[in-house]
């Protein structure tokens, strides 16, 4: 008899055991990453390169997103572009080069133009904005009903790294092979290649060197 109830009750715990085994956890999360990748491509429509996507990223203003080759989104993603707030008409262009990968919760917003170019590491948490919300002088208007106004495009170079709750700011442009750490501000332009910027304002503190084993291999291929 205790055999029998053993054998009932590993039966109706299989089941279980299926449904929370690692390698089905694994398989249930691919096919939801699949699901949200194919649904976010049919959403944007022609013109966008393959995507990789963790859930359904909140994008306003499509017609405006211009994906080059791959891009790959994490959770919880704002990508927006304003052609029209308020009273006030933008014309919004927002162009995301191959192989750019965002992190979670990114907010990117456009009223003017923002680049990003191939292969860009972006971390969770991470702003980019070319527009803020007013203006620094006393009105009486309150601030969400103030109009949006842009300093300039942001520019961003190929093969840049920017880290976790970092912010860029309207107006800037970022060489290329960059890496911006962790929190920094990034409120003025660095148009150089291989900086390494920091802080609050962001500001270079280092330089990065082409590696040893680059350099030999350069070397051998002469």
């Amino acid at each position: 008899m205790k055999k029998i109830l053993k054998v009932c009750l590993r039966l109706l715990l299989l089941p279980l055991m299926i449904l929370f085994n690692p390698l089905t956890i694994g398989l249930f999360r691919r096919a939801k990453e699949f699901f949200y990748s194919g649904m976010v491509s049919l959403y944007l429509g022609r013109g966008i390169g393959a995507l990789y996507c963790k859930d359904f990223p909140r994008f306003h203003g499509k017609r405006y997103l211009h994906v080059k080759g791959y891009c790959a989104f994490g959770m919880r993603n704002k990508i927006e572009c304003y052609a029209k707030y308020e009273n006030e008409r933008y014309q919004p262009e927002l162009t995301i080069g191959d192989g750019v990968t965002f992190g979670d919760d990114c907010h990117v917003g456009c009223i003017n133009r923002i680049e990003i170019g191939a292969h860009t590491l972006i971390g969770s948490h991470v702003m980019i904005m070319d527009h803020a919300h007013g203006s620094t002088e006393l009105n009486a208007m309150p601030p969400l009903q103030q109009p949006l106004t842009s300093k300039g495009p942001v520019i961003i170079g190929e093969n840049c790294w920017i880290g976790e709750k970092a912010m860029i700011l309207p107006g800037v442009k970022i060489g290329s092979d960059c890496i911006i750490g962790a929190g920094a501000v990034v409120t003025k332009s660095f148009e150089g290649d291989g900086l390494v910027l920091a802080g609050n304002p962001a500001r270079i503190v280092k330089r990065r060197e082409v590696s040893a084993d680059v350099l030999k291999d350069t070397v051998d291929m002469i």
